[in-house]
């Protein structure tokens, strides 16, 4: 559909294109690309590619409590990327199918959510994160205020160590993301020293299970507390990524969200 803005024409009319270009009105056709140029491998590139970018995308809503608006520019790509990277590790050249390992995800680990502001310059400390039995803990370990955690401004009043989870069932294209789990740190400008923390996600067998920190900085006001967090700074980055043994055994449970768009063959 093409609409009028002042004197152009803007939009697409059935095999032609509508355009501004130095003030002036331009029409072109549609670019054509014939399918008999596209290769084998360019095909099952293409496919390839697709599963990547779905998924990259469930990933993203699963994790939108940290990430919010407040990515940069270049994530949604460099997330599918990486994700593209996985797979192609774990893809059988000969069968086009996937053979995913407990590890095959290994490399989003310390994925920055935010390249203008990476959590691992605001947060000079590593989560601890174990697994025992179907309990995924992750601990925060005691922090020296302010010097293991970086408060951009003096007059911020605390940070919200926010801590994600969301795990994607691939053979039955579902995802469940519990709530995520909140520590509040008060600002001081003298050396204080915050006891560590530890939260914990049950973990659905037979799922790609990826957790996530971010930081919420915060003013309080009269009328409630405000997030200060922006599209220039966001710490916020993946801490844990891993396949869990087994198989899900209640899939289609009412915290499971169903989604048919997830990638088939993963």
């Amino acid at each position: 559909m093409a609409k009028l803005k002042g004197k152009i024409i803007k939009g697409q009319v059935n095999n032609m294109v509508y355009r501004e270009y130095r003030g002036e009105q331009i029409v072109q056709s549609v670019p054509r690309i014939k399918k008999k140029n596209r290769t084998e491998g360019t095909k099952k590139a293409a496919t390839v590619f697709g599963k990547a970018t779905k998924l990259a995308a469930q990933i993203r809503a699963g994790l939108h409590h940290t990430t919010a608006r407040y990515y940069d520019g270049t994530m949604i790509y460099r997330l599918s990327a990486e994700i593209l990277h996985c797979l192609n590790s774990a893809k059988d050249s000969e069968t086009q199918t996937f053979n995913l390992k407990e590890d095959s995800f290994r490399s989003l680990l310390g994925f920055e959510f935010n390249l203008g502001s990476p959590i691992k310059s605001n947060l000079l400390v590593h989560p601890n994160i174990t697994l025992e039995d179907t309990a995924l803990k992750v601990e925060i370990p005691e922090l020296k205020i302010p010097i293991e955690l970086k408060f951009p401004e003096d007059r911020l009043d605390r940070c919200r160590i926010m801590i994600a989870n969301t795990q994607i069932d691939l053979v039955n294209k579902q995802t469940y993301s519990p709530l995520p789990q909140l520590m509040d740190i008060p600002y001081t400008y003298q050396p204080t020293l915050v006891p560590g923390q530890t939260f914990e996600f049950e973990v659905v067998p037979g799922c790609l299970c990826i957790t996530a920190i971010s930081l919420l900085y915060i003013n309080s006001s009269f009328g409630g507390d405000v997030i200060v967090n922006s599209k220039i700074f966001n710490p916020a980055a993946i801490v844990h990524a891993f396949i869990s043994e087994g198989t899900n055994a209640d899939p289609g449970e009412e915290r499971w969200t169903p989604h048919s768009y997830l990638s088939e063959g993963l």
